[in-house]
């Protein structure tokens, strides 16, 4: 019986790490091209998504029926009527009225015509002649022009008989 002692290993036997190695590597192969499939994917689908938006876009740039345009700019129109309205310097109007204001005269209600550039002002005043002053005060203040006294009407049915009267003035704001 021969006995043969070889503690020395052999040349061609692979190390126990490099089999480690080797499946490492193979699963970071794999996975990377896991990872490529998957945004390749993607990538055709955002192709796809572009392709369909520049041909909806082809079709959209096609002008529209006059239905369309004429709807369109009744719609501006109107955009353009609130953003005058709403660009109106209304802090300086209410401030000259708050300037001009009496303890004779109650304002009942103020209501703006942006369009025409008008404003009508309905109020009670004690007595008539309360009522004309407040109207020249109100011509008199240089923001308001023709201003006019359109109706006046003493409440017979108040026992201090006071006078409702509504004046209407073209705002120079």
């Amino acid at each position: 019986m021969k006995i043969h002692l070889d503690y020395a290993r052999t040349p061609h036997a692979a190390p126990f790490w490099a089999w480690g190695l080797l499946l490492s590597a193979l699963l970071l192969f794999s996975a990377v091209g896991w990872e490529y499939l998957r945004l390749e994917s993607e990538r055709a689908n955002l192709q796809s998504r572009v392709r369909n938006n520049s041909h909806a876009s082809r079709t959209l740039n096609a002008p529209p029926s006059p239905e369309i345009q004429k709807a369109m700019q009744d719609q501006i129109r109107q955009a353009n009527a609130v953003l005058s309205e709403l660009g109106r310097p209304w802090p300086a109007l209410f401030s000259m009225l708050e300037k001009i204001a009496r303890p004779e005269i109650a304002l009942l209600a103020i209501r703006p015509d942006a369009a025409k550039g008008r404003l009508r002002i309905a109020g009670e005043a004690r007595q008539l002649a309360d009522a004309l002053d407040y109207v020249r005060k109100l011509a008199a203040t240089g923001q308001m022009t023709d201003v006019v006294l359109e109706e006046h009407e003493v409440v017979a049915s108040d026992q201090q008989r006071p006078v409702r009267f509504a004046l209407s003035a073209r705002w120079a704001g």
